[in-house]
């Protein structure tokens, strides 16, 4: 019986060893191949992380290039705005105290003698644009009024992109823009000052039109007047005019042209060559203004302002001089610049008593008058003589050598009495009498 299981046993064995014999082989392939794979496997992990890594490389100096590229444009940005704020801040809001000359001494800052004008939506059905009727009177208005800037900017949460100042001569509108140029100077120089903390603290005022200017990171005024006559787009004359800034103004127009006031003065003063299609429209293209906010002033007899469609503009304003409790402040402002200010109340009575009817209605006027009275100490009946006078001497200041006339049919003329006491007029009475004789038969014929 022992001998039988032992047999059997080395049996088993021997089938075991002959089963090991014959897959040993099998099973050391197997385990190659599974250690193969582990290796590839291994590998292509490997490959895998390679390849992460480099893309977060890639990726991480991309945005080192890109944190770079942006801090060079926010650098190239303030620069231009430093460059364009020192420009404006020293030839562009500037005004002169008289009408009548051009003195450096007479120059102020606008914010100095500015008082808020009355300015009126006009809805699109409107017909008329302009300041007055065809009978010359005053055009009433139930419209809108504009209160500040933020009224012109935007309508009902809508942002208004092309908007038409428009108003008779004398009304304001050169200094309307002069005074937004100085707002606009102002927001920018605040946004760097570390003392500004709370503009909540700081609006009141003129304050309001300040902030409501800060939405725009550049204003690029074009005086149309002074514009090459072979430039019809915007975008050529802010080049042609800040010609050492072509490339920057470019990167600007790209990357922020919703940020971009473009103040266009002038559109009446605007002579470009009749070859072009926008001689006959009378308004400059702004193809490459995208976004921005294009803010036109002009009279309303101006080619474009009379060619102009509803769909040309989303906002058109007519600009009516001051409003009437405006009146006085600037009287006061233009007095304390003078060094009259003990005077101001001698002056508002004595231009009540001229016939003068709604002087709110011509700033410009005021300010001849209130210069006058400041030089003279008088207006009454010789205000009109005085204007004469001033004109006189301003063109003879200008000139060296006045051009004169000699005639004998002249000699015995004689001026009129206010003229008498005037040294300008009498040093050019043979001038004066030949064009007041036309410009009587002018009036009366």
């Amino acid at each position: 019986m022992l001998e039988s299981t032992t047999h059997i046993d080395d049996a088993n064995e021997g089938a075991v060893e002959k089963v090991f014999e014959t897959y040993e082989p099998k099973i050391k392939k197997l385990e190659l191949k599974n250690e193969d794979h582990e290796n590839r496997l291994s590998a292509v992990k490997a490959e895998q992380q390679n390849v992460v890594n480099k893309q977060f490389e890639i990726e991480l100096i991309s945005t080192e290039e890109k944190y770079r590229a942006g801090i060079e444009y926010l650098k190239l940005k303030q620069d231009l705005q430093q460059y364009l704020v020192d420009v404006y801040q020293m030839h562009y809001v500037k005004t002169w105290i008289s009408p009548f000359t051009t003195q450096q001494e007479d120059v102020v800052n606008i914010d100095d003698v500015y008082v808020s004008p009355r300015m009126v939506v006009e809805e699109k059905e409107h017909g008329n644009v302009g300041n007055t009727t065809k009978n010359g009177e005053v055009r009433e208005t139930n419209n809108m009024l504009i209160e500040r800037y933020r009224d012109l900017f935007h309508t009902r949460e809508k942002r208004n992109r092309k908007i038409f100042v428009v108003g008779d001569k004398g009304t304001g509108k050169s200094s309307f823009c002069k005074m937004m140029i100085q707002n606009w100077c102002s927001a920018i120089t605040k946004r760097g000052d570390p003392g500004v903390k709370d503009i909540n603290k700081m609006i009141q005022g003129e304050e309001y039109n300040r902030c409501d200017m800060s939405q725009f990171d550049f204003l690029f005024h074009i005086s149309l007047c002074e514009m090459p006559h072979d430039i019809y787009d915007t975008d050529d004359m802010i080049k042609a005019q800040w010609n050492n800034y072509r490339n920057e103004v470019d990167d600007i127009f790209t990357n922020d042209s919703e940020r971009i006031l473009i103040l266009v003065d002038g559109l009446d003063e605007w002579t470009p060559s009749k070859r072009k299609r926008q001689s006959l429209l009378g308004i400059p293209t702004s193809r490459f203004a995208r976004d921005s906010t294009v803010l036109t002033t002009s009279r309303p007899s101006s080619r474009g302002i009379l060619n102009l469609k509803s769909s040309d503009y989303d906002l058109k304003v007519t600009l009516f001089g001051l409003r009437k409790s405006s009146v006085q402040p600037m009287i006061e402002k233009y007095m304390q610049v003078l060094n009259k200010t003990s005077a101001v109340k001698t002056f508002s009575d004595t231009l009540s008593s001229l016939p003068i009817k709604d002087i709110h209605n011509a700033p410009l006027l005021l300010q001849k008058i209130v210069w006058l009275y400041c030089k003279y100490h008088d207006t009454g009946q010789s205000f009109y003589d005085h204007i004469m006078n001033a004109v006189r001497e301003w063109e003879c200041d200008k000139q060296v050598a006045f051009p004169t006339q000699q005639s004998s049919n002249l000699e015995n003329f004689q001026l009129e009495k206010p003229f008498e006491n005037l040294a300008s007029a009498q040093n050019n009475r043979q001038l004066l009498l030949p064009t007041g004789k036309i410009a009587y038969f002018t009036l009366h014929t």
